[in-house]
């Protein structure tokens, strides 16, 4: 191998170090997926939350979702699902960030055929038809939630292999 990498696995493990982390820091090197000698490294325990506004996806009719790695309902990311603001017998408007009382005048306002929470459907953006329950997440870097799963937003790589799951695509 060369001292190229050597030296870029040298600084990486010294970032990696520096850092304060429950978990020892452990550093693969694999090779690329497409078959090129670029090394892939990844430090494992860094893709935890730290804070609740890493959990946050942006929905505020699910509620506000928390940090909490060691709770036993959280994700692979560490992240709590929150509770909804509302309370019964109130809708949540979504564009607003508010619970309001009263009928639910727009059942389906994006007309993607799943209605807002607010009028008891599961779309979590029904401001966006490209949100909802029914798409296919697709694992994006900028964590876009297609599908509606918290636990299904961004880049996965549950099996820790250094490669983006197959259920992504």
């Amino acid at each position: 191998m060369s001292r190229h990498f050597f030296a870029v696995a040298f600084v990486l493990a010294s970032f990696a170090g520096a850092a304060v982390a429950q978990d020892p820091v452990r550093v693969r090197v694999g090779s690329g997926d497409s078959g090129d000698r670029a090394p892939v490294v990844r430090i494992a325990g860094q893709d935890k939350c730290t804070r609740d506004s890493q959990c946050s996806d942006g929905v505020f009719c699910n509620g506000a979702e928390r940090c909490a790695p060691q709770a036993a309902n959280a994700d692979r990311r560490g992240c709590v699902a929150g509770s909804p603001p509302c309370r019964d017998g109130e809708n949540c408007l979504e564009q607003e960030d508010r619970c309001r009382v009263g009928v639910c005048d727009v059942p389906d306002a994006d007309r993607d055929g799943h209605a807002a929470i607010a009028c008891g459907g599961d779309d979590c953006d029904d401001a966006d038809p490209d949100r909802n329950p029914g798409r296919t997440e697709i694992c994006d870097a900028q964590g876009n939630d297609e599908d509606c799963d918290v636990t299904t937003v961004g880049d996965r790589d549950d099996d820790g292999d250094g490669f983006i799951d197959a259920m992504c695509r």
